[in-house]
Formats: structure tokens, C-alpha cells, sequence
């Protein structure tokens, strides 16, 4: 992703937006495969951002909670489209021709629903999918940011393909999960049943993956590695910082569920409305956090029952 996409994400997520903006943004990023002519659309596309942001300075705001669930939403699903319209969008020879649908998932959330074609999906927190609503043509194709699991409907006369920023999956009769989150440095394919074949962005060696084995993918230097099993990643929470800026008690712990990978139930309301700003250094274990947590609310109690935590 340029350096002109990125600042355009960036501004997106922290500033307020025109809608007739917003079309323009999501037309340029599916709008060409072409590098070069991509390059030149989203530097003009840029050049107007900043023209409105002179002309509009006084109306615009800063980050209020309501925006930034907005943009908790939003903000995949234009990163999604802006990297998966490089390897897909243009590849269906005439996009305007298909209905896309999405779905998101929020930090902490889990859904799970059926494709057109009987593949059912079980979506983790902070993930969104994108696929066209009738799945015509010679193959299937989904698109995907986040992690997500997916038992296949197979049909050998129809291909299903999964096509993330960094890899591309093609299914041969299977049920796989897929983690390919944006703000990790690893992700992965791990293949519960049956078989697929990989090909990571960097790189010309396809892999094929069968029954029990896994694929983990350095998106910072192409490395790859495949073993059996889940790979053993290292946990998020052991290598970034957590930043929590004025959200809920409840926002809060649907984003430390997604940071430490633990269930989290809230069974009292009290506080549950209340906002909470903290800062957890890396490495900062689940109880250390929870204790910076109850020395904002006094009355704040929680149990930790190994995966799960109940706050009371």
C-alpha cells in the first residue's frame, strides 16, 4: 500500500468526511489495477482531501466516541477494499456486474453465517469479508481481513478462493482457518480438514497444505513456515502496547478479549456505561490490566477461570 493510501486511511479515520468523499474513496480504490495510473488517481484523490480540509478546517471535529465506532467499522472494510482490489476486484472482468455484500465483525465480536453456496463462516472479532451475493462465473471468491474459519461447500467444477492482503487460498475439498489481520506481523492458514493450496504475496512457491498442517506467514520479511498444528504465534498483547482512549467499560473489555484472546462476560451494570482511558505497556499481563481497571472503579471485581473472565 502507498504512502498516498495510507495518509488517505489515516485522515479518513480521524477526521469528518463529506459523503460525496467517501464515494470518491471507495470508487478510486476499486477503480484500476494498473500501478501507475493507481498511483496517480490517489495522489489527486489526496490533493482534494487536503483542498477540503482548508475549506472545511472549522467543521471539522475531533474524535468523538459515536465517530469512532463508526470508523471501528468502516476503517477495514476501506483498507480491505483498497489492498483486495489488487489481487481480485478487477479480475471479475466487470465489477459494476456483481452485488457485493459485506460483514464485520468489532473487537470481541464473533457471527457466523451461511454463503450463497451452503459455505458456512465463523467470523472472529475485527474482521470483515467480502463477497458478491450469487457466486456466478467458473469459481467463488472471498475476500478477506480479519480471521475467520470456513467449511467449505465443495464443488470441483467451481473453485473457492479466499483472497487476502498477503496470500491467496484456494480450497480442494476443506474446512480451514484463515488470520490475516492487518496489524499483525504474522498470519496464518491452519487446514482442519481436507486440503488447500497457498501462495503468499511474496514469492512464486504455491504450498499445498493437507489435513492437521499449517501455513505462517511473516508479512514483514516473506518468511514462511509450515508445520502441523495451530502455528504458535506470539500473543498481541506481548508485543504491542494497548491504548484505550475514552471508551466504555464495555468496549474496553470486548478489546481486551480480542488482545488476550479470552472470553469475557460483563454480569453486573454498574459502570458498564462508564469510559475508561488507559495505557498498558507491552507485555502487560490480563490481570495487571484488569487491576489498572479496578483502581478506576473502586467496585470494579473480576474472576479469571483460564480463557474466561466474569466481571462482577
Amino acid at each position: 500500500m502507498t504512502d498516498t493510501i495510507r495518509k488517505i486511511i489515516a485522515y479518513y479515520a480521524h477526521h469528518e468526511v463529506r459523503p460525496e468523499t467517501r464515494e470518491k474513496i471507495l470508487r478510486r480504490l476499486a477503480a484500476t489495477k494498473d500501478d501507475s495510473i493507481a498511483t496517480e488517481a490517489y495522489q489527486q484523490l489526496w490533493d482534494e482531501i487536503e483542498t477540503e480540509e482548508r475549506i472545511e478546517k472549522k467543521r471539522m471535529f475531533l474524535r468523538n466516541r459515536l465517530w469512532l465506532k463508526v470508523a471501528a467499522v468502516f476503517l477495514p472494510a476501506l483498507i480491505f477494499v483498497g489492498l483486495a482490489e489488487f489481487y481480485v476486484i478487477n479480475n471479475m472482468k466487470q465489477a459494476e456486474a456483481f452485488t457485493l455484500q459485506y460483514k464485520y465483525t468489532q473487537e470481541g465480536e464473533r457471527k457466523t453465517f451461511v454463503l450463497p453456496d451452503g459455505t458456512k463462516v465463523d467470523m472472529k472479532g475485527g474482521t470483515v469479508i467480502q463477497y458478491p451475493t450469487t457466486f456466478d462465473g467458473k469459481e467463488r471468491r472471498l475476500y478477506l481481513v480479519g480471521e475467520a474459519f470456513f467449511d467449505i461447500h465443495h464443488d470441483s467444477a467451481k473453485p473457492f478462493h479466499v483472497i487476502t492482503p498477503y496470500f491467496d487460498i484456494t480450497d480442494i475439498g476443506t474446512s480451514f482457518t484463515v488470520s490475516s489481520y492487518m496489524t499483525t506481523d504474522e498470519v496464518y492458514v491452519y487446514v482442519k480438514t481436507g486440503c488447500v493450496e497457498l501462495y503468499p504475496e511474496k514469492g512464486r512457491t504455491t504450498y499445498r497444505l493437507s489435513q492437521d498442517e499449517s501455513l505462517s506467514y511473516n508479512v514483514k520479511n516473506g518468511s514462511v513456515n509450515v508445520g502441523r498444528g495451530l502455528p504458535k504465534l506470539v500473543p498481541a498483547w506481548k508485543t504491542a502496547q494497548i491504548t484505550i482512549d475514552n471508551m466504555t467499560l464495555e468496549e474496553t473489555m470486548n478489546k481486551l478479549s480480542e488482545v488476550y484472546g479470552v472470553k469475557v462476560s460483563i454480569r453486573s451494570r454498574k459502570n458498564r456505561r462508564q469510559c475508561v482511558t488507559a495505557h498498558f505497556n507491552r507485555g502487560e499481563t490480563l490481570e495487571g490490566a484488569l487491576r489498572v481497571i479496578g483502581n478506576i472503579f473502586p467496585d470494579f471485581q473480576y474472576k479469571i477461570d483460564g480463557d474466561s473472565v466474569v466481571i462482577y
